[in-house]
């Protein structure tokens, strides 16, 4: 029989579970004030109580838009990039009760918005001097431009540069009144038959024969080329493994990466990166596929809604790919362009189908990635408008880091996670980001693996980001939990 005292205490402890409950907040309205310019300030109105040392506040745009206060702040100061109908939600965490509010939306209609100012555009054409002139076309009053042309700054209007044949990134960035209105970005190719010759495009394949001779095979097109044959199967450490057309190699079995640099009477015109697997058996053993890019922004201006991607995956044998856009939009093309009908956050993902084609047989093997890091920079308030998927311009060997492998189980997700994975470079880490684009776990992974606790982690969806000691996504996987 339970004493007085026991009683007493079971009662106390119910009234402070039922108080506790009680004090988890319930989101019943947004206030709105709009400002000048296309601002607004937003607070939300909810009942019960909540601890003001332990609570944050958690604010989602659709179409996103940048935030002047910091995420987790009870009034969230708002500019937003255009007119037009947005979706603003929030949400409530009490860490001390350990409770969420609600997730409650209000809709903001902005027509405030002054118009775009100019009009950023360009054309480029070389003569037969092989000097490359910058026509600007843009629209616009009292406009001032920044080039960047191979890496160099140019403040006039037109200007005219000495560049050797190849293929070059060029942006233009106009100001208005001192602030940036527009930017244009275009692959310029510079080729002309004076002094230099027009430019190459490099290529070559590649097959073990029965006595496991590797045999590099040259299909390079241009004008008075030579050559420069790089393993850089050790991206840190690249090694020279011939100047010749083309190469035959006793390569140990596994697989290995091979980069042909080409030059055109003398200056770097191209570059192209095959993996081969030397394997004198199995074909199935030497199917190789690695879909792998990054996506940034424009770097100048970032809040035109302009996204690249370098595509750096690979294959053994005949590659396909097939992209997704992330509103439903697809490609089968290398290097896609797509435009968006909103302006919103997406995540693109790259699938690499393979066909391996020896003597003994005929293997097919797939690999497919899809990227958050760009999510997490649009949570900024940077939406993207357009992606434009772009080869990496070589100017010497250089490569983006190789995940090799990335095991993360159960999925689903129970109370501990773990994650087995590896890389050419050892210092990685992990970050593990929920639905609504937050970092809810982070770490480094020591020793190729690590457990992680997840039972405080709310059910629902989450990607799994392993990146690399620069910051670089390697390799991202969906969880559910």
């Amino acid at each position: 029989m339970k004493t007085i005292k026991q009683t007493i205490l079971a009662i106390a402890l119910c009234v402070i579970s039922i108080t506790t409950f009680a004090q988890c907040p319930n989101i019943t309205s947004i206030n709105t004030q709009l400002g000048a310019n296309g601002t607004a300030t937003l607070s939300s109105v909810f009942t019960g109580t909540v601890s003001p040392l332990y609570t944050a506040y958690y604010w989602q745009m659709t179409p996103n838009t940048g935030q002047n206060n910091a995420p987790g702040q009870a009034v969230a100061e708002l500019q937003f990039p255009a007119n037009g109908t947005y979706s603003v939600c929030a949400t409530i965490s009490d860490s001390l009760n350990g409770c969420w509010s609600n997730y409650y939306c209000t809709t903001i209609t902005i027509t405030n918005m002054a118009p775009s100012n100019c009009n950023a555009s360009f054309i480029a054409y070389t003569d037969s001097n092989c000097v490359t002139y910058f026509s600007n076309t843009s629209i616009g009053n009292a406009l001032t431009y920044e080039w960047n042309i191979n890496g160099v700054t140019y403040t006039t209007t037109n200007p005219s540069v000495n560049l050797p044949n190849g293929n070059y990134p060029v942006l233009l960035q106009t100001y208005y009144a001192g602030q940036p209105c527009d930017s244009a970005y275009q692959t310029v190719t510079v080729g002309c038959s004076g002094t230099n010759t027009v430019s190459c495009v490099a290529n070559f394949t590649s097959f073990t024969d029965t006595s496991c001779v590797t045999h590099l095979t040259n299909t390079s097109t241009g004008t008075n080329l030579t050559y420069e044959w790089y393993d850089i199967t050790n991206m840190s450490n690249p090694i020279l493994m011939g100047t010749t057309a083309n190469l035959s190699l006793n390569l140990p079995q596994g697989y290995a990466l091979f980069q042909l640099a080409t030059f055109s009477n003398g200056t770097f015109c191209d570059s192209a990166t095959n993996s081969i697997n030397v394997n004198c058996g199995n074909p199935a053993n030497g199917c190789q596929a690695v879909s792998q890019f990054v996506v940034f922004p424009d770097s100048v201006n970032p809040s035109s809604g302009n996204y690249y991607a370098y595509n750096s995956s690979y294959g053994s044998g005949t590659t396909s790919y097939i992209w997704s856009f992330g509103d439903g939009a697809s490609s089968t093309q290398q290097y896609p362009f797509h435009q968006y009908g909103v302006p919103g956050q997406y995540i693109i993902c790259l699938t690499v189908n393979v066909t391996y084609t020896t003597a003994l047989g005929t293997s097919t093997c797939t690999d497919s990635y899809c990227d958050s890091s760009s999510v997490q920079k649009m949570a900024a308030g940077f939406l993207m408008s357009q992606m434009n998927v772009i080869p990496q311009t070589v100017t010497g060997i250089k490569h983006t880091e190789q995940l090799v492998s990335l095991n993360a189980y159960p999925n689903p997700v129970a109370d501990e996670l773990t994650i087995e994975s590896s890389s050419a470079d050892n210092k990685l880490s992990y970050i593990l980001i929920d639905a609504l684009g937050r970092n809810v776990l982070t770490g480094s992974i020591e020793n190729s693996k690590v457990n992680i606790y997840t039972g405080s982690l709310e059910k629902g969806f989450y990607n799994l980001s392993i990146t690399n000691e620069k910051g670089n996504a390697l390799k991202t996987v969906k969880l559910v939990k």
